[in-house]
Order: C-alpha cells, then sequence, then structure tokens
C-alpha cells in the first residue's frame, strides 16, 4: 500500500476509478472508490472482490492537464464497461495527462461533483508549482528556511498559507485555465455568474 504522509486533504469523495489490468489479455475495471486529494497527490482506495482494501497513489507534479471528458470521448472499451445509472443521466467523465505516463481517468455522479474535483485538482497543480517556487527561493539560504524547508510537514504549511490567501488573490485563481466552475466544466455554464474582467491598459495613448 502507497504510503501518505500528509495531514492536510483538500478534497475528498467518492468516485469511480479506471483501473487498468496487469495482464494484456485482461479488461480495465471502473472500481467504486474513495478519492482524498493531498497537495501533492491523489490517493485512491477501495474494495477488493474479497473485501480487502486497497490502495493507488497518483502524483501531481508530472500532471500537465485535468479536463472534462465527454463519454463518446473514451475509448470505446472503457465506454463499454463505464456502469450505468438508472433515471440519473449518465457518470460524468474527468481524465488527468501526465508526461511520460499514461492518463489516469476517474467518473462523478453529477456534473457538479465532477466540476468540483476538476477546480480543485488544479487548486492542488498550484500549489505544486508554488512550493517549487517557495523552497527554489533566496529565503532558503537562511538558517530558518533551511529548517522549514527541511520540514516534513513544510509543503502542507505552505499549501495551508496558500489556500488561506487564495480567496482574495484574484492572481492566483487566475494562474490556471478554470476560473470558476464553468469554465472548468462546460455543463455548469449556466449555472454560473458572468465572469467580469479588468480592461486591458493601452499602451498606444
Amino acid at each position: 500500500m502507497p504510503a501518505c504522509n500528509t495531514p492536510t486533504a483538500l478534497h475528498t469523495g467518492p468516485l469511480l476509478y479506471l483501473c487498468r489490468p496487469v495482464s494484456p489479455n485482461d479488461l480495465p475495471v471502473w472500481t467504486d472508490c474513495t478519492v482524498v486529494l493531498h497537495p501533492s497527490h491523489i490517493l485512491v482506495t477501495w474494495l477488493t472482490p474479497q473485501d480487502n482494501p486497497s490502495t493507488s497513489m497518483v502524483t501531481l507534479p508530472q500532471c500537465t492537464d485535468v479536463r472534462s471528458l465527454a463519454v463518446n470521448e473514451l475509448d470505446a472499451e472503457e465506454r463499454g464497461l463505464l456502469p450505468t445509472q438508472p433515471n440519473k443521466g449518465e457518470l460524468k467523465v474527468f481524465e488527468l495527462l501526465f508526461e511520460g505516463r499514461v492518463r489516469e481517468k476517474f467518473a462523478a455522479y453529477s456534473v457538479t461533483e465532477r466540476a468540483g474535483w476538476v477546480s480543485a485538482i488544479w487548486d492542488a497543480l498550484l500549489l505544486c508549482q508554488d512550493r517549487k517556487s517557495q523552497l527554489s527561493s533566496p529565503a532558503n539560504d537562511a538558517p530558518f528556511g533551511k529548517h522549514f524547508a527541511g520540514s516534513p510537514y513544510a509543503s502542507d504549511a505552505i499549501a495551508t498559507a496558500i489556500l488561506a490567501i487564495r480567496p482574495s488573490c484574484g492572481t492566483l485563481r487566475g494562474s490556471y485555465p478554470y476560473k470558476d466552475l464553468a469554465s472548468a466544466d462546460p455543463d455548469l455554464e449556466s449555472f454560473a455568474e458572468p465572469i467580469h474582467s479588468e480592461p486591458e491598459p493601452n499602451f498606444d495613448g
């Protein structure tokens, strides 16, 4: 079981996770699981057919994109194996793309849940970028900086500080593609308020 030493959870809830086959002759499986998003990784836990817990860790530093998928954008095999929700509509799929490794796919039970996950994962990716900047800054040359950077909870302290100031700092939210739930998931566009941005300055006179 992967070890998780970070106490800070940014988002949690039930999802379906596409488990990749171990053998080339096996099929992928959409598995009911509990997902916990941390500042640097996603912890996925489910029960095996023997009711034993199984865990997978999806690390985020190499993640390059998070996006919603329509069901018809899935591979035919993955689409055919996706469970149905009688009287509730189809499941809402999203995927994480990485450098040098296969994609990770999840399915939420509603449009709102999917948008919340996509937005929260983008927040975590932003935290990963800020941690790298903090740990490589000149402040870490000072004795306190070295002590703080070496602390096992340095990442979580930075993450907590960023989350605390984020609501009042528009530039953080603007650093990644999704400014609100509507842009995180197009299906929510009709429920979100329009975004009002400041006009760009005119330097031509």
